[in-house]
C-alpha cells in the first residue's frame, strides 16, 4: 500500500509540478551561478548510500534560493529517488552520508525504512535535532498509511502557507 501511495502520488505531484520544476531551473540557470542541480549521496535503508538531486540552493544567498529552501520546493527532483525505489514519498529525513556520524545514535532506527522527500520533521516545529529524531522515532514506531496520507495533506498546506505568507508579507 505505501508503495501504492509512493508511486501514485509522486507520479501525480511530478506531473503537476514539472512547469514549475521547468521554471524554477531555468530561473536558476539565468540568474545564478552555478549548477541547476546539487547531487549528494544519502543514507537509504539498511544504512545503504544511495544518490539524489536537490535544486542548487547553497551557490549564494539569493532570494530564489530562500525561497524555494524555506518552502521545500528545492527538494521536489528528490520524487527521482522515489520513483527509482531509494526513498519514500513520506518518511524519516533524508541524511547526508557525510553526517553519518551527528546522526549516528538513532541510525539503527532510520535505517528501517526508506527516507521521505518529506516527513515528519517538515510538518512538525521542532527546535533541536533531539525533537526532530522524537519525531522520526515516533512516526518510525506508529507508521500507518493513514499517517503517511496525513503528513501529505500537512506538506501541501505548509507550503502553500509559507509561500503565501510570504507573498502577504512582501505586499505589506
Amino acid at each position: 500500500l505505501k508503495l501504492g501511495v509512493d508511486y501514485g502520488f509522486s507520479l501525480i505531484i511530478l506531473a503537476v509540478s514539472l512547469p514549475l520544476q521547468l521554471l524554477i531551473a531555468l530561473a536558476l540557470r539565468l540568474f545564478r551561478r552555478g549548477a541547476v542541480f546539487e547531487s549528494a549521496e544519502y543514507l537509504g535503508i539498511r544504512g545503504r548510500t544511495f544518490r539524489a538531486a536537490t535544486f542548487n540552493v547553497t551557490a549564494d544567498g539569493g532570494g530564489l534560493a530562500r525561497l524555494l529552501d524555506a518552502t521545500g520546493l528545492s527538494r521536489l527532483p528528490m520524487l527521482g529517488a522515489v520513483l527509482a525505489g531509494r526513498m519514500s514519498l513520506i518518511g524519516p529525513r533524508a541524511i547526508p552520508a557525510i553526517e553519518r556520524e551527528r546522526y549516528r545514535r538513532w541510525l539503527p532506527s532510520l535505517a528501517t525504512l526508506k527516507p521521505g522527500v518529506s516527513g515528519p520533521w517538515a510538518v512538525v516545529p521542532v527546535a533541536s535535532l533531539e525533537e526532530e529524531m522524537r519525531a522520526a522515532l515516533y512516526y518510525i514506531r506508529s507508521w500507518t498509511i493513514w499517517l503517511d496520507l496525513q503528513i501529505l495533506a500537512q506538506t501541501v498546506l505548509v507550503v502553500m502557507r509559507r509561500r503565501w505568507g510570504r507573498l502577504d508579507g512582501e505586499s505589506k
